[in-house]
């Protein structure tokens, strides 16, 4: 792909003008190895401060996979960014929601730099050179993939394509040439997500060819989707107010989501000075925040709804001006969080925009239920916070943030005390990558470096002078756990090894399979182990159309065989076909011989008529069982929810699904006809926190 200089770098600052963030932002969403507290509503990042919430929209099984639509938030909305010379505060994207295609498949990023050569033919030609800084996935964490060599666009420097694991454990693996790229999970989804941007078209498919796919104009369709979306994005690919988020009820009738928004002065007054100086962000008029997010029954329910409010700037010359990070939370449950930020400047570390102190106060509506308090300090790579409950306890816990030439910016924890009104009850030493194994009382202050391949946790009862034990484990380039060694306790040193679990695994190019699970005693002598076979069989088309369904090639990951040692001498055999939508064809009873079956299951798919019954190939319609036995299932295919069955005996039970709002059940019955009915009406059921499902 070729283009000129101007063409290329016009075209960058355009898409990067539409997601805000650097490799100085605050870690967002929840990544993996961190530590966190919270609730059932909120997830607290321990090591940074960061607020992460997530409010579903529609979750709904599918063939393969399900479709899951959350909108997400994250309150680390500001980091120091340098212009013009000096570092300023900036934004992240969206004031920290997730929404449009970036709630479904994430999105790529990546920064451009230019070289002139020189071309026999061409003479002097610019090139234009590709560095990937992260795949943000669907929930809001950002994973990089270490130092990666530019891939570049130009007459003189062909394009270097780059196959890079993230250094975070995730397991995703980017694939990148030029300015295309896509990345794949550790199950071998293919992502092909949108690129400098959160919006757009993106796909997103299994190793079995079923896909869920983003049109770029707010409908996304899932793998049960014919032409109709599975559900619409209101006004995508701008700001509108409010913002729709539209799916098919039980009843047939559209259910909404509604995202409101109220227009703010957003200003940051942290007043950065000295040697971390960062300017303030200059007072923004008629800035759009969410608001409110109103459920689909608020029409009959005037409670079915989130609100939110602001942390107030505290500048006086412009007063009701705020942050843009959240204040308060107020769910449909009546419940309220709110958090209050203070501490380090303003609520903020000016070193690298993650929060100070704040306290998380938990309401029912009428009467404080508590108020936990995080208080966090520290400098460089070296943090601290203490976490203290509504009674009083404290745990205070020792951070190292990622040292690494191309650092996650993630916080890893490395030590924690745990306090009862002051008496310390335990402590928790956590190692990695081997540093500090054999001498524990140093990994509190050794640096940690992506990526992870080992992390070793001591704890003491209280302390190391008390009771001790170990558990070491050991992960591979994809995050995986491969060992993990499990330590009794001892007096005043680690106790002998109680258990140990190896586990391989297999490669198919794209994705990573359990191979071989052992378990393993203190002589390593091995008392259970279990392989796992894939692959071994050809897939089968099954009958009728598949929607959202392509062809692929080469390895599947599919489970075909099951071997399980069940003493030292007798191995149990289990296999299992697949259609090539991924979905069972025949499994067999356990077999002591590799090469006898045991007695065989076959599960069908009845795709006749319209709509399909197993819609679309998705869902088992029938079991044909060993003795001649047999049972059947119908399914309603708008929510992907089964609604009847029909087992051995001839016995039927169902479910029914009536709501103009939600799929949940209305009532059941079962195979003795005994019917039970489920009334939500106001949700008034459950007044305090966690809140009660609304879906």
């Amino acid at each position: 792909m070729k283009r000129n200089c101007a063409q290329a770098i016009g075209l960058s600052l355009c898409l990067l003008s539409l997601v805000s963030g650097c490799v100085g932002q605050v870690s967002t969403g929840t990544p993996k190895f961190a530590s966190f507290g919270g609730g059932s509503f909120d997830t607290i990042n321990l090591g940074n401060g960061n607020v992460h919430f997530e409010i579903p929209i529609l979750i709904k099984a599918g063939r393969g996979r399900s479709f899951t639509y959350k909108l997400s938030y994250d309150s680390s909305i500001w980091y120091p960014a340098t212009v013009s010379g000096n570092q300023v505060w900036t934004p992240i994207a969206n004031w920290g929601w997730r929404g449009q295609t970036e709630v479904a498949t994430g999105y790529l990023t990546y920064t451009t730099w230019t070289t002139t050569c020189f071309d026999p033919d061409f003479g002097h030609i610019t090139s234009v050179h590709y560095t990937w800084t992260g795949y943000h996935d669907s929930f809001g964490s950002n994973h990089k993939f270490g130092l990666l060599p530019a891939s570049s666009d130009g007459a003189c420097n062909e394009a270097t394509d780059i196959t890079k694991i993230a250094v975070d454990g995730s397991g995703y693996t980017l694939y990148a040439s030029a300015d295309t790229a896509y990345v794949t999970d550790p199950a071998g989804t293919i992502i092909h997500p949108p690129i400098n941007q959160t919006g757009g078209t993106a796909t997103s498919t299994d190793a079995n060819g079923n896909q869920i796919t983003a049109n770029g104009s707010g409908q996304f369709f899932d793998t049960l989707s014919g032409t109709v979306p599975v559900l619409t994005v209101g006004g995508a690919g701008s700001q509108s107010n409010p913002l729709t988020f539209t799916y098919l009820s039980p009843a047939g009738t559209n259910a909404v989501y509604t995202m409101k928004y109220s227009n703010k002065t957003v200003r940051t007054f942290f007043q950065c000075t000295g040697s971390s100086g960062v300017g303030d962000y200059p007072a923004a008029l008629n800035v759009p925040l969410v608001a409110e997010i109103d459920l689909p029954d608020i029409s009959v329910n005037p409670t079915a709804k989130y609100t939110f409010t602001y942390e107030d700037s505290h500048d006086n010359n412009y007063p009701g001006s705020v942050t843009g990070r959240i204040a308060t939370v107020t769910l449909p449950t009546g419940g309220k969080i709110s958090y209050l930020y203070s501490g380090g400047t303003s609520g903020i570390n000016c070193e690298d925009g993650t929060a100070a102190t704040f306290n998380r106060v938990l309401t029912d509506g009428t009467k404080d239920d508590g108020t936990w308090t995080y208080t966090r300090t520290g400098s460089g790579n070296a943090w601290a916070t203490v976490v203290q409950d509504p009674l009083g306890n404290q745990s205070a816990i020792s951070f190292q943030k990622d040292s690494s030439t191309n650092a996650t910016n993630d916080f890893f924890e490395t030590q924690r005390l745990e306090y009862d009104s002051g008496t310390l009850l335990r402590t928790i030493v956590t190692c990695y990558n081997g540093t500090g194994v054999t001498t524990p009382s140093t990994c509190p202050t050794t640096a940690v470096v992506t990526p992870i391949n080992r992390r070793t946790v001591f704890t003491y009862l209280p302390d190391s002078s008390g009771l001790q034990s170990e558990v070491d484990s050991f992960h591979n380039a994809l995050g995986q756990r491969s060992e993990l060694d499990v330590y009794d306790y001892g007096p005043a040193a680690v106790g002998p090894i109680l258990r140990k679990t190896v586990l391989t695994y297999a490669n198919f190019g794209f994705a990573s399979r359990r191979s071989i699970l052992s378990v393993r005693d203190a002589n390593n002598t091995i008392k259970a182990s279990t392989t796992f076979y894939y692959d071994q069989t050809a897939v089968s088309a099954p009958t009728g159309t598949t929607p959202q369904h392509i062809s692929v090639t080469g390895g599947r990951g599919n489970m075909t065989e099951i071997a399980t040692l069940a003493n030292g001498s007798v191995t149990l055999y289990r296999k299992f076909t697949y259609y090539d939508t991924g979905m069972l064809k025949t499994s067999t009873d356990v077999s002591i011989s590799a090469t006898t079956d045991g007695a065989l299951t076959t599960y069908n798919y009845n795709n006749t008529g319209s709509p399909s019954p197993s819609c679309g190939n998705s869902f088992v319609t029938s079991v044909s069982e060993p003795l001649s036995l047999s049972r059947s299932m119908t399914w309603d295919c708008k929510g992907g929810v089964m609604i009847s069955s029909t087992d051995e005996n001839s016995r039927n039970s169902s479910v029914a699904y009536n709501s103009a709002y939600f799929w949940r059940p209305a009532s059941s019955s079962d195979q003795l006809t005994n019917v039970t009915n489920f009334s939500y009406t106001g949700d008034q059921r459950c007044r305090k926190l966690p809140p009660c499902q609304q879906q």
